[in-house]
């Protein structure tokens, strides 16, 4: 059966399932592992569903009644004639016209630049979105040249925050390209209907956007045209998709038009771009201080009565702190946005990646419910630190000197002995950065429990734990020290305190843009679960499996899997209640997701290389997908599935599956870490990060942290 056929299969046996989560659960266990199938089958059930009917007819009867239900302008012959000369006929009664292979349904935008209609493929069955270059555009042959070839540089950006282009066809006149249709709406009208938005919500776009940014920049792409209309919001989950790339640039030569305005809104612009300066990626990073400002404010930066105004003003004022306008806005948030919004290219942050971290390390932090009340950086100005995903600025306890606000940077080395730390991306000036579990106390006032399940309330007093070491009632005696907690007798390993250098040297094969290293200190040390959460310590404190099928292996001693970051935070949270309220856990202790840096920090247990176990990984070490080992290893076995957790040998603190089997949730929402059974070597390696996935999967789970917290 051919992907059409199996399609055309899927999507009309759904149909017939009223229930909405037994159809999404049918469709998953239908699919399987075939992510764009699913999202295909999904995105036509979708828009049925908003069609208010699902019609018992094949797939391509049901798109076509699906497609008639849509709202689309009325044209006669000569309307859409004179409107859009370059259409021809319309196959189908109802549409607007064709163009190629592709039936035209609806406008859906324009501007000075393009124009935008909702399409549909037919030979994929597909709803697309086809983005025409304007028709005075086009016929500027060096227009249609650099359109032709900075789309096709675009449709190799492969990212969950950009929009994916489908198809190029510089042929046609005018040119046009062929891109995912995202159903949802716009940056601009979410702002327009709702004002300035939550820290939370701006965090979380605004990091959607830089990441998007960075790897369109990786690709060598400079956007120049970033602004709110840019951004699509899908319907739900709001997920971030940048628009336009392949299109801003090509059309910068003809920007200008033949009356001297330019087209377009020029409220976005960067101070190069609207002197007629040099542009690089940096351009972009000013563009996106404009939207972050716009989110946080209700209305963009720089406004005047006209475009020439506006542009004056971007070159020659500097607009009012956000936080001067909006109360709610945090200082630290608007010095961000002051540092993107700096006239000279060299005074803002450097990299759309640097950006990104800032953004969702922040709203890590708000979400765990940490008071983030100095700013993550100086208002002035400052070099750019190469910062990859960590904390970039140090927690909040170790970052007040009372009275004065500085922001301690380094601290004393911790007692524990640590492997020598390279340097390799690191500046002389640049320095150690702290990421903690709760403000520095100088000690320990818990009540925990011992290995035997004893509590013990005196925080002075010593426990034994196996092999009688003598220990600091939370604390380990060494790095790997073992314990079995809880009543569902869960093995965690101790993690001490110590520096570690985070992310690859340029020197490890498979380096990555977003592994630049740094160097982080943990100063109080954590236990992490020595496995993957297990099904069957799922089931005991949850009641039953996830809504699905365990098809990828089914066992007690499998990991879980099906799970999402919600799920995998609520068992954190009932594991912490039940156990603070029926065997005497503390206040002062809690389970729950590690952090990025606890993560990688127990993932290399001491070591520098690519992995725990070396520079080279095959899946006779870990479980993966044997055939693409990764640096030269050898192939291996190929299980497709899940394996029971502790079956590879561990890392050097004595912890399980840390590189592979299931992927990992972290506090970092968006991103899993440690590869799988489905992944090449190099995702399970210890410094890479996977984009978090749009639905639980059965190749994401998670392991706990006990922490100790204010």
């Amino acid at each position: 059966m051919n992907e059409s056929d199996r399609l055309q299969e899927i999507f009309s046996k759904s149909l017939q399932i009223r229930d909405v989560e037994e159809r999404r659960e049918y469709v998953q266990q239908a699919c399987g592992t075939d992510v764009k199938l699913t999202q295909r089958v999904l995105s036509l059930l979708m828009t049925a569903e908003e069609a208010g009917r699902f019609p018992e007819s094949p797939l391509q009867k049901s798109e076509q009644a699906k497609l008639s239900t849509q709202p689309t302008v009325e044209w006669s012959q000569a309307s859409w004639k004179s409107e859009f000369p370059f259409l021809t006929a319309p196959i189908n009664s109802g549409d607007l016209g064709s163009m190629g292979p592709y039936r035209i349904l609806q406008c859906i935008g324009r501007g000075g630049t393009g124009i935008v209609f909702r399409a549909f493929d037919p030979k994929l069955q597909r709803v697309v979105a086809i983005k025409v270059l304007a028709p005075e555009v086009a016929i500027d042959p060096m227009a249609r040249k650099r359109f032709e070839r900075e789309a096709r540089s675009a449709a190799a950006v492969s990212h969950p925050h950009v929009v994916v282009i489908h198809a190029v066809d510089e042929s046609h006149n005018p040119p046009y390209i062929v891109m995912e249709f995202i159903q949802g709406k716009t940056l601009a009208a979410k702002i327009a209907s709702q004002g300035a938005l939550s820290v939370k919500e701006i965090l979380r776009i605004g990091a959607q956007i830089a990441d998007g940014l960075a790897a369109a920049h990786k690709q060598g792409l400079v956007h120049r045209d970033m602004k709110p209309a840019n951004v699509l919001l899908e319907n739900g989950v709001e997920r971030t998709k940048v628009a336009d790339f392949g299109l801003a640039k090509a059309v910068a030569d003809v920007a200008m038009t033949r009356t001297g305005d330019f087209s377009g809104t020029p409220q976005f612009m960067s101070p190069e771009q609207a002197s007629g300066g040099l542009v690089d990626h940096r351009t972009d990073l000013f563009s996106l201080g404009a939207i972050l400002y716009t989110m946080c404010t209700g209305r963009p930066p720089f406004r005047a009565d006209n475009p020439l105004a506006i542009l004056k003003r971007i070159c020659e004022e500097t607009p009012r702190p956000v936080e001067r306008i909006n109360p709610e806005i945090p200082h630290w948030l608007s010095a961000i946005v002051d540092r993107l919004l700096a006239k000279s290219p060299s005074a803002r942050f450097q990299t759309a990646a640097e950006v990104a971290t800032l953004l969702e390390q922040h709203l890590a932090m708000l979400q765990e419910g940490i008071n983030i009340g100095q700013p993550a950086l100086d208002a002035k100005p400052r070099p750019s630190l190469n910062l990859r995903r960590n904390w970039p600025w140090p927690m909040l306890a170790f970052g007040l000197l009372a009275g004065i606000g500085v922001l301690v940077w380094l601290a004393p080395k911790p007692k524990q002995q640590n492997p020598s730390l390279p340097r390799d991306n690191m500046s002389d000036s640049q320095q150690t950065r702290i990421a903690d579990n709760r403000p520095e106390t100088g000690k320990n006032e818990l009540n925990v429990l011992s290995s035997e399940g004893a509590t013990k309330t005196n925080p002075s007093q010593n426990i034994s734990v196996e092999g009688n070491e003598r220990l600091n009632a939370f604390d380990g005696a060494s790095a790997g020290d073992r314990r079995v907690m809880t009543e569902l007798k869960i093995a965690f390993r101790w993690c001490p305190p110590g520096r570690f250098m985070m992310g690859s040297p340029k020197s490890e094969v498979g380096n990555s843009i977003d592994e630049i290293q740094v160097e982080v200190m943990l100063p109080r040390g954590f236990w992490i679960q020595e496995t993957e959460v297990t099904q069957l310590e799922w089931v005991t404190l949850m009641g039953s499996l996830p809504g699905h099928e365990m098809n990828k292996g089914k066992g007690d001693r499998y990991p879980i899997y099906y799970v999402s970051l919600d799920d995998a935070t609520k068992f954190c949270r009932k594991l912490t209640d039940h156990e603070r309220n029926a065997r005497g856990l503390a206040s002062g202790c809690e389970f729950r997701l590690p952090t990025e840096e606890q993560w990688e920090y127990a993932c290399r247990a001491g070591t520098t290389t690519a992995t725990a176990f070396g520079d080279r990984l095959s899946s006779g070490q870990a479980n993966f997908n044997g055939d693409w080992p990764h640096n030269g290893a050898p192939k291996g076995p190929n299980f497709q599935m899940a394996v029971k957790v502790g079956s590879y040998r561990p890392n050097p603190w004595g912890i399980y599956d840390m590189h592979g089997n299931v992927k990992e949730f972290t506090t970092m929402p968006g991103r899993v870490r440690g590869g799988s059974w489905y992944d090449s070597g190099r995702n399970c390696c210890s410094a890479i990060y996977i984009p978090d996935p749009p639905t639980a999967l059965e190749s994401v789970g998670f392991r706990m942290v006990l922490v100790s917290v204010p």
